[in-house]
C-alpha cells in the first residue's frame, strides 16, 4: 500500500504562523506629533545637553534604546518642552532660566526569538509519535504561544525629559507599549504628551521664590 501523499505546504503554513506571532515592530526613523503644538509666546530655554544627545543614537544591547535626533521630530520637541513648562510656571516665576538637561524620545526595542524560553511553556510529546508530526505540533504550539504573548516582547515608546528651573529639577519618564491597536507613531506621541503633562504638573507645584526662602 502506497504511503499517503505528503503535504509540503503544512510545515510552511505553520512556520508562517510562528513567524507572524514573533514579528517585530518597524521602528520609524522620523515622527510627527499632530496633536502637540508649542505655545504662541516665545520662550527662552538653555539647551544644556551634549551635542551627541541631540542626534539619533542607539544605547544598550538586548534590549536596545533607539532615540530620535531633534531634527527627526516635528514640531521641535525642545520648543514643546519650553512652552509647556513656561506656561505652567507661576506668573512671577517665568523670568527664571529654564535649562534642558535631558530629552530622550524614541523606542525601547527588546530582543525577539522565534521560540519562547524553557521557563515560558512546557509541552508534552507522546512517545512513539512520528518525527514530522512532533515537529509540526511543536511549531504550531510555539506559533500560537508567540501570537498570544507577542505583546510581552513588543517595542515600547519612551519619553525621558529633565529640566532645571533655578535650583529645582523636574524629571519625567513615560512608557507606552506598541501593540496591534497602538501603532509606533501613536505610541511615541502619547508618551511625549504624557511627559509634557507631567512636567507641566510639576512646574505648577513649584513654590514661588519668596515662599521658598527661609
Amino acid at each position: 500500500m502506497a504511503p499517503p501523499p505528503r503535504c509540503p505546504r503544512l510545515p510552511l503554513l505553520l512556520l508562517g504562523l510562528a513567524l507572524y506571532g514573533c514579528a517585530t515592530v518597524v521602528v520609524p526613523t522620523e515622527v510627527r506629533f499632530p496633536s502637540l503644538k508649542p505655545g504662541p509666546d516665545p520662550v527662552q530655554m538653555v539647551d544644556a545637553r551634549p551635542l551627541l544627545a541631540r542626534e539619533y543614537r542607539e544605547q544598550g544591547r538586548s534590549p536596545t534604546y533607539r532615540f530620535f535626533g531633534d531634527d527627526a521630530m516635528r514640531p521641535n520637541p525642545v520648543d514643546l518642552v519650553a512652552s509647556r513648562v513656561a506656561a505652567a510656571l507661576p506668573e512671577d516665576e517665568r523670568d527664571q532660566t529654564i535649562e534642558l538637561r535631558r530629552l530622550d524620545i524614541g523606542f525601547l526595542v527588546p530582543p525577539r526569538s522565534l521560540l519562547p524560553g524553557s521557563s515560558d511553556v512546557n509541552l508534552g510529546v507522546p512517545s512513539g509519535s512520528p518525527a514530522a508530526a512532533i515537529a509540526a505540533g511543536l511549531l504550531l504550539a510555539y506559533g500560537l504561544i508567540a501570537a498570544l504573548h507577542g505583546s510581552r516582547a513588543e517595542a515600547s515608546a519612551v519619553a525621558y525629559i529633565e529640566v532645571a528651573i533655578g535650583t529645582e529639577s523636574l524629571r519625567t519618564a513615560q512608557t507606552v507599549s506598541v501593540a496591534r491597536s497602538v501603532g509606533a507613531a501613536e505610541a511615541v506621541e502619547t508618551a511625549l504628551a504624557a511627559a509634557l503633562d507631567d512636567l507641566a504638573g510639576q512646574a505648577r507645584e513649584l513654590r514661588p521664590r519668596a515662599q521658598a526662602m527661609p
